[in-house]
């Protein structure tokens, strides 16, 4: 049982663990009348909130593995978190907040994708949770109730909900790291970029980054009563077509746009007495620039009291997350793969053998500690034999998370060269450059600390 400002909230043992799990906890409402705008907070509970069980997730195509079919999942009630608290010690923990990724269309939050059991046992408090996805997460309008973005605004009150909340479960609110992966990585991006005051101090940015050419959608915003049309709804009036959106089911908004729209983030308009979450493109905020992720690093590490570290992940052992997924054969290391060593997952039911244990061990070790000290490595052991050292101007250190932790400088030099060099010339002259940046390389990610 903890008490919180919004009353009683009572968990249960998590049975893979030494570790309490709060699940479920609403920390906001959708309006009933149109879910594809504002929230509101969650009342206070005027009884014991028994967080027993996970919430539905929101509504999407689910992904399944193995399976050609698309199966619908989700319903609205779905703006829920869930709190994972170490049982060995009470107090002043720092805490890491998990965003999921899934292209802005689908994803959730519950254990049987991320599993917290590898890094709660590190004496960290993890937190996941979910938020609004497609149509109701990122439909961007003319109109100040569906202004777009909906899906960062569910992002930034869970953030504030833990914030505000953390200390009752003995977390500590000024030592908040927020973290994400791939389009979950792109939008903890924003959270930096954005104008916003902060509620966090550090971030994990993993395969992922709001300056990605593909992170925006369209600039044309999206007519409600084009997408009325598509569910059989005949009006010009905006507002009738909003009305008719928000009491058809969800499944059927989802089935009928998913794939003719394209679900993103997007450059707001605005609007009086509505606080934009992107008001320009990241691309050229003052914290980035159209450099793809390398470049934008080092304009991070160049800022006062930021500690940036870069990784590269290559190990290919029985826990590679999208391998495992998609059964892909081949050798090596793809997207997301790092998520299998730092996450329980159920379609990774096998328990690890030496090699990837060991691997689990490096990994969370190095994310615990930085999400505790803002530093993966602050001191040599048998565990973690090297020293992982912080970009600093325009040095380029990385560490290789390989069969062995290798430290390693300037990644893709000869690629990253090319690149640079077309960046400085033509930048000024040439529209096209944002698409070709696609094209260069991709780092698997980077930390920042920042005070």
């Amino acid at each position: 049982m903890v008490h919180t400002p919004l009353g009683r909230i009572r968990g249960v043992p998590a049975d893979d663990g030494d570790y309490a799990m709060f699940l479920g906890i609403p920390y906001a409402k959708l309006n009933a009348s149109n879910p594809f705008g504002a929230t509101t907070p969650h009342e206070k509970f005027d009884k014991v909130f028994e967080a027993f069980s996970e919430s539905e997730i929101c509504p999407q195509i689910r992904e399944v593995q193995g399976s050609t079919d698309a199966p619908y999942g989700g319903g609205l009630d779905c703006l829920t978190l869930n709190v994972y608290v170490p049982n060995t010690r009470t107090g002043d923990r720092a805490v890491y907040i998990f965003m999921f990724g899934g292209q802005f269309t689908r994803g959730r939050s519950d254990r049987s994708y991320y599993g917290p059991r590898y890094l709660v046992r590190h004496d960290v408090i993890v937190v996941t949770f979910n938020y609004r996805l497609g149509p109701y997460g990122f439909m961007c309008t003319h109109i100040p109730e569906v202004p777009g973005n909906q899906g960062l605004r569910d992002q930034r009150d869970a953030i504030g909900w833990v914030r505000d909340n953390i200390r009752a479960f003995g977390g500590d609110p000024q030592r908040i790291t927020i973290g994400g992966h791939s389009s979950g990585a792109m939008t903890v991006d924003m959270h930096i970029l954005t104008e916003r005051p902060r509620l966090f101090q550090q971030a994990i940015v993993q395969s992922g980054t709001a300056t990605y050419s593909g992170f925006l959608g369209p600039t044309d915003k999206m007519s409600l009563t084009n997408i009325a049309r598509d569910l059989g709804f005949e009006t010009n009036d905006t507002y009738a077509a909003l009305s008719f959106l928000a009491s058809a089911s969800p499944e059927t908004v989802i089935r009928a746009t998913i794939n003719k729209y394209q679900w993103k983030p997007c450059i707001e308009d605005e609007f009086e007495r509505v606080e934009s979450f992107i008001s320009e493109n990241p691309e050229l905020s003052a914290g980035s620039n159209v450099d793809g992720l390398k470049r934008q690093l080092r304009k991070y590490a160049k800022h006062r009291d930021t500690s940036v570290y870069m990784y590269m992940f290559s190990y290919d052992g029985r826990r590679n997350r999208m391998k495992r997924f998609y059964n892909i054969s081949q050798a090596g290391a793809t997207h997301s793969d790092e998520l299998g060593y730092i996450f329980t997952m159920d379609f990774i039911p096998d328990e690890p053998n030496s090699e990837d244990q060991s691997k689990i061990d490096q990994i969370t070790t190095l994310w615990t500690n930085f999400i505790k000290y803002g530093n993966p490595t602050p001191e040599r052991s048998a565990l973690l034999p090297v020293s992982w050292t912080p970009l600093t101007g325009d040095t380029v250190p990385c560490l290789q998370i390989g069969t062995n932790l290798t430290p390693i400088s300037r990644p893709f030099h000869q690629r990253m060269t090319f690149w640079d060099l077309f960046f400085d010339t033509y930048f000024d002259t040439c529209p096209v450059i944002i698409e070709l940046q696609e094209r260069g390389p991709q780092m698997r990610a980077f930390f920042t600390s920042s005070s």
